[in-house]
């Protein structure tokens, strides 16, 4: 499931992922986020996970295209997850946004707000 958070507003958007994320409802939230990028043109993404969030192939691939497509649209994304699986995964993968200007981190369930805050700061 993916739901969108109240805190979203203008360029910022947020939304809490739980379960598998099938092809469907990863449709439906990279439909959003394409809106989004036709009204604001550069979009920050804060991606709130459960222990149990997980992507399915076909919408893994989706999620992957779609952000090689619309990378120049994303200047932040901030994960908050308390999977040390996660935290390892976007520590990595903060150092590959950075070479094409994305800034990317990762924060515990617990700093929410500073995630929020953090997405917010320029």
């Amino acid at each position: 499931m993916i739901a969108e958070l109240a805190q979203s507003e203008g360029k910022y958007i947020g939304f809490k992922l739980s379960g598998k994320i099938d092809s469907n409802t990863e449709q439906q939230w990279l439909g959003k986020l394409d809106r989004l990028i036709a009204e604001h043109n550069k979009i920050r993404i804060l991606l709130l996970l459960d222990d149990d969030a997980g992507w399915g192939v076909e919408a893994g691939w989706q999620d992957i295209k779609w952000v090689f497509h619309n990378i120049r649209h994303i200047e932040k994304v901030a994960v908050v997850s308390d999977s040390r699986v996660w935290e390892w995964l976007i520590k990595v993968d903060a150092v590959l946004a950075k070479l094409v200007n994305i800034d990317e981190s990762h924060f515990h369930h617990d700093q929410l707000y500073q995630a929020w805050q953090w997405l917010k700061a320029d």
